[in-house]
């Protein structure tokens, strides 16, 4: 769910935006280091997450559209240890979150995606090609910071995203209004449903284009898929023709957080993001 989304967030998604289990063992949890007296079950909550959606992950997907997943490790026994450290790491950042009262852990959320995951068919959950896109996986973190507040996550942000200091400190950033239709998004975040237009001379937040829309890249199209001929520069939106699989990613189901924290829960922020994030990176 980059998440990492969810991502990473989360994420890990991330991306669910982080995840849980059992709050009754809150205070063994605490002792284990795990965060205070109503602290996050980390260790336990982790497994959780990792016992569900890896054996599903290898029942309903290839090895090849795993692999592109680091979380997914090679077979569901080295899924599941990857899947949960990646999740202990996303669950101690948004512990932290708590403890600040940025965020809270909402494990009754989580709880019901888990549900969603063990029940549903493989042509259900292969709707989408990331954790986070479950209906019901997008998130279980609730934000608490409101607008000009300090962050360090996306998902702290009640309706926003958390822009970083400009210096690259580390420090704490501020929450910040998602870009609207039609707004520059070189520095922003889209509103969601809407996608950051790479190939303007402005980056721009574009509504994606639908089958047959004029394309010139993949994150201009709801399907992500931009079918541009070998000796053409542009194209038009075509329908996703690959099978997809639901642990391609694992975006942050927290909603988004911090470059390069690994954010990546299956609760945060959506693969179409998590590409623009990546091509940015790229150019630094």
């Amino acid at each position: 769910m980059s998440p990492h989304p969810y991502s990473h967030a989360a994420a890990a998604g991330p991306s669910f935006v982080s995840s849980s289990a059992a709050l009754t063992i809150a205070a063994l949890a605490a002792l284990a280091g795990c965060g205070g007296v109503h602290g996050i079950p980390i260790a336990s909550t982790a497994t959780q997450i990792a016992q569900t959606v890896c054996p599903k992950a290898y029942q309903c997907c290839t090895a090849s559209q795993l692999s592109g997943n680091g979380q997914a490790g090679t077979d569901e026994a080295s899924c599941e240890t990857m899947t949960t450290s990646a999740f202990e790491s996303d669950l101690e950042t948004i512990q932290a979150s708590q403890d600040q009262k940025r965020a809270t852990f909402d494990n009754a959320k989580l709880q019901a995606c888990l549900t969603t995951i063990r029940s549903a068919s493989c042509d259900t959950l292969d709707m989408t090609n990331h954790l986070a896109g479950i209906p019901g996986c997008d998130s279980f973190v609730d934000p608490l910071v409101a607008a000009g507040g300090a962050c360090t996550q996306d998902y702290e942000c009640i309706d926003g995203w958390c822009q970083q200091p400009a210096d690259m400190s580390g420090g704490d950033g501020s929450c910040q209004p998602r870009a609207q239709l039609g707004d520059p998004c070189a520095t922003a975040s889209c509103e969601p449903g809407l996608t950051c237009d790479l190939g303007a001379t402005v980056e721009t937040c574009v509504q994606p284009g639908a089958i047959g829309a004029a394309c010139t890249d993949l994150l201009q199209c709801s399907s992500a898929s931009c079918a541009i001929p070998s000796d053409a520069t542009s194209g038009v939106c075509a329908a996703a023709t690959a099978p997809q699989c639901f642990y391609a990613s694992g975006c942050d189901a927290a909603g988004g957080g911090r470059p390069g924290v690994g954010t990546a829960l299956l609760l945060a922020a959506f693969v179409l993001t998590a590409l623009r994030r990546a091509r940015r990176a790229r150019r630094f």
